[in-house]
């Protein structure tokens, strides 16, 4: 290569110095003779030069020619010799480490052979690495076979020494490797446990071996707790210094300081660590004081150990300071001030003290006293005028007499009223110079709750039933003092009203012709509501068909029963307790649930509940039972109702509620007069009402008229007839209701019905003249008026004797032996018939005909026969209300009576 360059070299310069001295075959320019020192050589036109080729930069795979500095060209092909990196050897060669620098396209030039296909002689074998090894002969490929180089199968290994054994398979080279002894490295320990520092060389697979207890379930002693690492820490022979470290809990603090509240859970064992100052040695500023709790409570300035003292609060009026308000924590008026009894309000019945604005307190007892206001006068008294500015709480001071809460112009005897036996009287009437001393010797004793007075006479009562009263022409009368009388209403037929102060239709009753819900009874306590409807027997003349019942008595609950229909009688009338059909079945009962209302649907006698409670739909009296409800609604409420074909009639008893009453029933004052159509209209309530009380509206049927109302002009003149007739056993007043009936109806059976059912004693008409007394006759029975009395009185006669020892031992108040023992110790008592005949009519009002129920009695003599009906006679008889005397009839006449017995 050297050579080449300094044969290039000089055939340069030669050129060079030919080109520039052309005549000078030598390159020194001072030899040329054609180049004079001093001047400038020769020129000639500069030839064309080619390029050579080391100025070529060969592609990829070739390199430059050796000799291409003397080469022209511009090419690979000229310029260029490819090299070896491009040619791919065959299987068995590898490329030759300097490929990239060696010409040539042979596998010769490029390749070498490699270990990996030569076959090594025996006894040896090819070198591990002889796929890369280049050689091609046993010395660079091959090498002898020994175990050193051996792989041996799992679970073997080399022999000692294998390096210097021959030999290249397992049992030559190869033994069974030793066991592997397990070390604790690999060991899990429990929880509460470690692996020991020396885990790697110790040899194990239990705790025991492996690991050491650390100190997490140590349990530290009191006042002390677990260390934080304790799960990194061994127990040490049980030392607890080793796991816990002491708190503050077992320190004690000196004295104003406790230990902090957290104290069992802050390690440690000083006082700085372990305590807190309290307020026990501070000092609070005035207005306040330490907090009572001064030694437990941590602090040192006045907002946690002082309170604030009520002693600088200003309470608003009506309100007073507290007497310690010094000493006293707080700063509102809720705490520091105390309501004087200036702004209390004292109850009804009481009065704030005078001294109220001095007074600490706010209740009644402190700040009030009583006055009569709200004292409760005993019955018969009222409090004064005045009470309700007069202190007091006794009937002295309180009360005064006052009038009675009820006057009736009736005489109440026999069964109208249980009798009540007065001081002194033995159970009989008592003398008195006044009504007002009647009342007092009623108010003094138990149990009365009325009086009867007349003619100097005083008589305790109780239970009063109005309707069995006997009118008065004023020289007895009836007061009630403490407890209201009873009172019946009747609703009959089309319809008629006998009110609770008209019970006998003295001044003729109400007649309502309109249907329509109609108000009976209204009062605070009570309401009843009657629908009247038009049915086939009064198709223009309304009747009874339902009544709805409710009011605070009933615990606001309802009662309702009526005709609904479609079937005619009882099946077709419905009851219902809080809008809840009940009775349905026929007989049937029913309580309700609180037990207030008790009822039943079946047959019974409506003789047994009123003397007209059979008027038109009833038949006969005596005729029996009848469907019926009966309704008893507590306290002292009974309703009973007989059932026609699509009407009803209705009997109210009660007794009369607090407060005002009034409805078609009356306002039960004791005042028939004001019970009149007219007076209801003048008090509104003669109309229909427009909200009643009813569920609902009556059926269609009902409420629409398919008839005109009639009047006595409209009736036929044999009808007519024959309802003057049928009529003429009624009472005046009640008359010409009979004889409506019969033409409103069309039929004279509602006269008959009508007269029947007038009443025994009420409706007595035949009278003659007897000593100057207007005595009735007692029966038709075919004799005359004078003979029944005759045989009255000699019948009587056969119990002469028993009849004077009664009186006599009635006027001495004793009783000697034999019969005479029958007379009473309580003078009402001798009014009431004997058990078996009290409830018996004597006679039918109809024909006068003797009834024939007591007539047929076994053991009735005739003389108990006539007895009993002279004293129903004058129990009866309207002018005994004006004769004391009567009192003492009736007593005999029982006596008598009971005597015969």
């Amino acid at each position: 290569m050297l050579r080449t360059l300094v044969v290039s070299a000089i055939a340069c310069w030669s050129a060079q110095l030919v080109a520039a001295c052309p005549c000078c075959p030598t390159c020194s320019m001072e030899a040329c003779p054609c180049f004079q020192p001093g001047t400038a050589p020769p020129t000639t036109p500069e030839p064309k030069v080619s390029k050579v080729c080391n100025a070529f930069s060969c592609p990829t795979g070739s390199v430059l020619r050796e000799n291409a500095a003397s080469l022209t060209g511009e090419s690979a092909e000229a310029c260029c010799l490819k090299t070896c990196s491009a040619f791919t050897c065959p299987a068995g060669k590898v490329e030759r480490k300097n490929a990239a620098t060696i010409t040539g396209e042979s596998e010769e030039a490029c390749c070498l052979s490699v270990c990996s296909v030569f076959t090594c002689p025996s006894g040896s074998k090819l070198c591990k690495s002889a796929a890369t090894i280049t050689g091609n002969d046993a010395t660079a490929c091959c090498l002898k076979e020994k175990c050193d180089i051996f792989s041996c199968p799992v679970g073997d290994v080399l022999r000692t020494g294998a390096d210097s054994m021959e030999g290249y398979d397992a049992a030559t080279c190869c033994e069974a490797a030793p066991p592997v002894p397990k070390l604790c490295t690999g060991f899990t320990c429990p929880a509460d446990m470690m692996l020991r520092d020396n885990a790697a060389s110790i040899e194990g697979e239990d705790a025991a071996a492996c690991c050491l207890q650390t100190c997490t379930k140590f349990s530290c002693p009191e006042s002390m707790i677990l260390r934080d690492g304790a799960k990194l820490i061994t127990v040490v022979d049980g030392d607890a210094t080793a796991c816990c470290l002491p708190t503050c809990a077992g320190f004690t603090c000196p004295a104003g300081k406790v230990v902090r509240d957290e104290a069992s859970s802050i390690t440690g064992s000083d006082e700085a660590t372990c305590c807190l100052q309290t307020c026990s040695g501070f000092t609070c500023p005035t207005g306040s004081i330490l907090r009572a709790n001064e030694a437990t409570v941590t602090g040192f300035d006045e907002t946690t150990c002082c309170l604030k003292t009520c002693s600088g609060f200003t309470c608003a009026a009506g309100m007073s300071l507290r007497a310690d308000a010094a000493s006293f924590t707080g700063f509102d008026e809720a705490t520091c001030c105390s309501q004087t009894c200036t702004g209390f309000a004292c109850p009804t019945g009481m009065m704030i003290l005078a001294s109220a604005a001095g007074i600490v307190g706010s209740d009644e007892a402190t700040c009030c006293f009583k006055t009569c206001a709200g004292f409760t006068c005993p019955a018969g008294h009222a409090l004064k005028t005045d009470a309700a500015g007069k202190a007091g709480s006794d009937v002295g001071t309180c009360c005064e007499k006052s009038g009675p809460m009820l006057q009736c112009n009736l005489n109440c005897f026999g069964e109208s009223a249980t009798p009540v036996p007065l001081p002194g009287g033995n159970g009989n009437g008592i003398p008195a110079g006044s009504i007002e001393m009647c009342r007092d010797f009623c108010m003094g004793t138990d149990g009365c709750e009325a009086i009867v007075f007349g003619q100097g006479m005083c008589y305790g009562k109780k239970d009063i039933r109005t309707s069995k009263c006997q009118p008065s022409d004023g020289s007895f009368k009836t007061e009630v003092l403490t407890r209201m009388p009873y009172g019946t209403c009747i609703i009959m037929g089309d319809p008629h009203v006998l009110t609770f102060d008209n019970p006998l239709g003295t001044i003729g009753d109400i007649t309502q012709l309109t249907a329509g819900d109609y108000v009976m009874v209204e009062s605070d306590l009570l309401t009843i509501h009657g629908r009247f409807g038009y049915c086939d027997r009064f198709p223009g003349e309304a009747s009874l068909t339902g009544l709805s019942i409710t009011g605070s008595i009933m615990k606001n609950q309802k009662l309702d029963f009526e005709f609904k229909g479609p079937d005619k009688g009882p099946s077709g009338f419905t009851a219902t307790w809080n809008g809840a059909q009940i009775l349905t079945a026929f007989p049937s009962d029913f309580t309700s649930d609180d037990g207030l209302v008790k009822g039943a649907k079946a047959n019974i006698n409506p003789d047994e509940v009123h003397r007209q409670a059979r008027h038109t739909i009833g038949g006969d009296v005596g005729s029996g039972d009848m469907p019926s409800f009966k309704f008893e609604i507590a306290p002292d409420i009974t309703i009973y109702a007989i059932l026609g074909d699509q009407t009803m009639n209705a009997v109210i008893t009660m007794r009369k509620p607090s407060g005002e009453v009034d409805g078609y029933c009356g306002n039960f004052n004791c005042m028939a007069a004001d019970d009149t159509l007219e007076e209801l209209g003048k008090r509104g309530l003669a109309a229909p009402i427009a909200k009643s009380v009813f569920q609902g509206a009556a059926p269609e049927g009902q409420a629409t008229a398919s008839g005109t109302p009639k009047t006595l002009n409209d009736c036929s003149p044999t009808l007519l007839a024959q309802a003057q007739e049928n009529c003429k056993g009624a009472e005046d007043a009640m008359m010409q209701d009979c004889m409506f009936d019969v033409c409103a109806s069309g039929s004279a059976e509602a006269g008959k019905e009508d007269a029947m059912t007038a009443g025994i004693g009420e409706a007595m008409e035949a009278k003659f003249s007897f000593m100057g007394l207007a005595l009735p006759k007692l029966a038709n029975v075919g004799i005359s008026p004078q003979m029944q009395w005759m045989l009255v009185f000699v019948t009587m006669s056969f119990a002469a004797g028993g009849f004077i020892s009664g009186v006599v031992s009635r006027r001495r108040h004793s009783v000697a032996g034999g019969f005479a023992q029958l007379s009473m110790e309580d003078e009402e008592e001798a009014l009431l018939m004997p058990p078996a005949w009290e409830h018996e009519p004597l006679y039918e009002h109809g024909d006068r005909e003797l009834d024939a129920r007591a007539l047929d009695r076994r053991t009735a003599s005739s003389s108990q026969v006539f007895v009993s009906f002279f004293y129903r006679f004058v129990r009866h008889w309207p002018p005994c209300g004006a004769r004391a005397a009567c009192h003492d009839v009736l007593d005999s006449a029982s006596v008598s009576l009971r005597t015969l017995g």
